[in-house]
């Protein structure tokens, strides 16, 4: 599979590993100095390159984003985050309260006997005898 040879050069430009030969065969290429000169250029362009964001467009960026190096809260998210908490928390006891309700027996009631039988020691069972 043959490489487009910009590519290749942009490759070694960027100090990639090219192989010799492929880079023997990307200069031979009709373009292939331009091309490497441009490249050359765009590099030397962006290292001498030392704009900045101004200053207004920090305060936008963190009037939008907030500034989250900081790690500080407001007493508001705070707020919001106990109101959170606690609206969970009650939701959390309603919801398992009523769960026993709609169930109708709890755990302290036994359910009412719908019949009765009677079992005499010695006839109908022995105590500590194995099956």
């Amino acid at each position: 599979m043959s490489q487009d040879p910009l590519e290749v050069l942009s490759a070694f430009m960027d100090g990639e590993p090219v192989a010799p030969d492929t880079l023997a065969a990307a200069l031979l290429a009709p373009g292939a100095r331009e091309a490497l000169v441009d490249f050359a250029g765009v590099r030397a362009q962006i290292a001498a390159d030392d704009s900045r964001p101004s200053p207004a467009f920090y305060r936008a960026m963190n009037g939008l984003v907030g500034d989250r190096r900081r790690g500080v809260h407001t007493p508001w998210a705070i707020l919001r985050a106990a109101v959170a908490v606690v609206v969970l928390a009650l939701a959390a006891v309603g919801a398992i309260s009523l769960g026993g309700r709609f169930r109708g027996n709890t755990a302290e009631e036994p359910p009412q006997a719908t019949r009765i039988i009677q079992f005499t020691p010695g006839v109908d069972w022995h105590e500590g005898a194995q099956r």
